[in-house]
This record gives C-alpha cells, structure tokens and sequence, in this order.
C-alpha cells in the first residue's frame, strides 16, 4: 500500500478504550495522546468497539417487502432471530448489502448502550466527547476511501489481536460480511504450549514469534510445534474464506493481515500454505510513525475520522453516546431561546419607533419654539419702529 503524506487540516485524537491509551493526529504528524491531561475540546475525538463486543447478523429480506415496511420489518427480524430484550436500550445499525441474489441482504451490527457505556467509562472522565465510534469492521472501508486499495476485487481482512480474531470480507470496496475466528494471540499461545508441553508466559510467546517466528522445515529456527498451530490456524481461517465464498458466490482474492504484534515470516507463510496474495495491512499517515508503536487501528481511525469531517462519511454508523451538543442555533432549546428573542425585539420595535420620534419631535418643538421668540421679538421692535416712523 501506498504511504499518505498530505496534511489534514484538523487534529484528531484516536481512542482506544479497551488499552486506555490514544494518539494525537495533527498535519502531517504524530504523538501519543496524555489521558492523564486535560483534552482540547477542539480536537476530534475517534474510536472503536471491538468485534466481539458487537452483535452481527446477516439477513434476508423478501425484495417484495416495501421500502416503507422495510425499516419496520426489519427491526422485528433483528428482535425475533437474535433474541434482544424489548427492555434493553441498543444501538441498531443495519444496512444493504449489494449481491445480486433472489432477496435482499442486510449487515446488522447490535450493541446495548449500557455496553457501550461500560466500555468507554474510562475515557469518559478524560474525554469530554467522543465524536465518532465505529464498529471495528467498518474501519477498513476508509483504506478504500483514501484510494490505498482498488475498490475492484474481493479482498479478506485477517484481524489478529490479544483476545479476539476476525475476518472482514469487502467486495468492490464495499462492506461483505464479518466472521470471528478462534485464533486470537492467547489461543495460539495456549494450543502451543499444548503442542510443545511447554508452559510460557504471553512476553515469552511473542518473543519467540518476533524472533524465531515461521520458517521452512529445511531452515535453521524451524519449530514444529509453532508451524503445526499457525498452520491449523491459516487452514481453518481458508475454510472460512471458502466457505463466504460459496455463501455470497464471489471469489476472494487478497488477504491483509492486521496483527498488533510481530510474528516473523507470517505473510511469506500464509501466501505460501494457501497460495493467495498477502500484505500486511500499513497506512503510514504520519511521518513519524516509526517513532511509536502504533497499532494499525490508530492509523486507520485517523482517516476514518478525516472523511468523516469533511463529508460525513459513514455518518449513521456512529455507535457513540458521548457525541458534544450541536451548535446553539441548531439545539431546540437554542432554536426556541432564539425565537423568544427575535419576538420580544419584534414586540419592542414599535414602543421604541414611539419613544425615538417622540424625542425628536420633543427637539424640534424646542428649536421652533426659540426660533418664534426671536422672530416675535424682532416683529414687536419693528412694530415700534414704524410706530415711532408714525409719529
């Protein structure tokens, strides 16, 4: 993928509620983002929910049904097949999937406001807004926003973090489906200290992954117990794959791995078992990047919320419940204040026509007044003259 080195003309602060820590965005630049400071309220504020912290569902519907039933019949299928309950408060968010199947598709993301709230306490006393939150699935559709990916294959995301994995399938850019996989860091972790009979700590897990990593039995370093997992794990992620394939008839043809810890030779490895075209997911939208370790999210978060403040993109897949109030004159309240005020100069600007000409009438009865006595005053002396003239 291509490096991004324009500006952005607004600072952005990414969030990441789970770790607690974020970083700050701003032209052609990064920092890490102090939660222990207070935050600008200026910056835009961007986060996620994690997959499996998210309801997902697929469902089909009639193309029968009409566009003005189709809201209403939707959220009973919603309610009915994924079994919410009628007194929690969710966020629901649904939309068409573009197949050219018998009935018409929808992607369904769920989640209980009281999740939401639970996850993002932490940020919440630090953080006065937070502007966008996007379901993690959605945030590599910005990558084909930017333009870092042609929006012309079938391409599957491989998302690989401490305790939770999952695929995220895009067809021509556009959002396919999403499927969770077993195969999180501490699974392979686990199944390999199962393998080996080796009990290891996490740090010395990913030190072995970071070093050692996955080469070819016929090369120094090979492990046979690390290959056997990660190739347990590549197959039963290619079962998936096949089996979205068949489900949505289309053909995958690119993975990108997005894994927030360095396994060595793993993209070499998976192209070679499945014989696919893999990269590994990389933004670079700052400059000084390799100055930090930033996850892949971050990056990506940042050009999510640089479309999203310019042209809304993506705006009703917003999963946030700490969104700052709108501008005065476009709040209710401000809207009905700003009405009461226009009414009461309205009722005011008659009293105030009166008072103003009744002041200016006041002064040009004076003038006229001191004008009279100097003209009756110079008629009573020219009376006299003609009076003396007379005589």
């Amino acid at each position: 993928m291509m490096n991004i080195k324009k500006n952005s003309e607004i600072s952005i602060v990414t969030l990441d509620p789970y770790e607690y820590k974020g970083f700050h965005y701003h032209n052609s630049g990064v920092d890490a983002f102090n939660l222990s400071k207070a935050a600008n309220k200026r910056d835009f504020f961007i986060s996620y929910i994690e997959y499996k912290d998210l309801i997902t569902s697929t469902f089909n519907i009639p193309r029968t049904v009409d566009d003005d039933d189709l809201e209403n019949t939707i959220s009973i299928k919603i309610y009915e097949e994924l079994s919410l309950d009628p007194s929690v408060d969710y966020k629901i968010m649904f939309f068409e999937t573009d197949t050219q199947s018998e009935d018409r598709i929808f992607n369904v993301f769920v989640a209980s406001n009281d999740q939401i709230d639970k996850i993002f306490k932490n940020i919440a006393r630090r953080v006065p807004y937070v502007d966008y939150i996007v379901p993690e699935p959605l945030l590599y559709s910005a990558i084909y926003e930017k333009g870092l990916l042609a929006s012309t294959d079938v391409d599957c995301f491989v998302t690989i973090r401490k305790d939770e994995a999952f695929l995220s399938v895009y067809s021509k850019g556009e959002y396919l489906t999403s499927r969770s996989v077993r195969y999180t860091l501490s699974y392979l972790k686990d199944k390999f200290s199962e393998q080996s009979g080796e009990r290891m700590s996490e740090d010395k897990f990913l030190e072995i992954l970071s070093t050692r990593g996955l080469v070819d039995k016929d090369k120094d370093g090979f492990n046979y117990d690390l290959n056997t997992v990660f190739e347990d794990c590549i197959f039963y992620i290619n079962d998936t794959i096949n089996i979205i394939n068949r489900i949505y008839n289309v053909n995958v043809r690119n993975l990108y791995i997005d894994c927030d810890y360095k396994i060595e030779n793993f993209i070499n490895f998976i192209s070679t078992k499945l014989g696919m075209r893999t990269e590994r997911v990389n933004t670079n939208i700052a400059i000084n990047n390799k100055s930090f370790v930033i996850e892949e999210r971050h990056n990506i978060m940042a050009l999510y919320a640089r479309f999203f403040a310019k042209d809304a993109f993506n705006a009703d897949f917003n999963f946030s419940n700490m969104l700052r109030p709108e501008p005065f004159a476009k709040r209710k309240s401000g809207q009905f204040l700003l009405t009461c005020a226009a009414a009461f100069v309205l009722s005011m600007l008659y009293p105030a026509y009166n008072y103003i000409a009744g002041l200016v009438y006041e002064k040009d009865t004076l003038r006229l007044n001191d004008e009279y006595s100097v003209l009756n005053a110079q008629e009573m002396q020219i009376k006299e003259t003609l009076a003396k003239i007379s005589k």
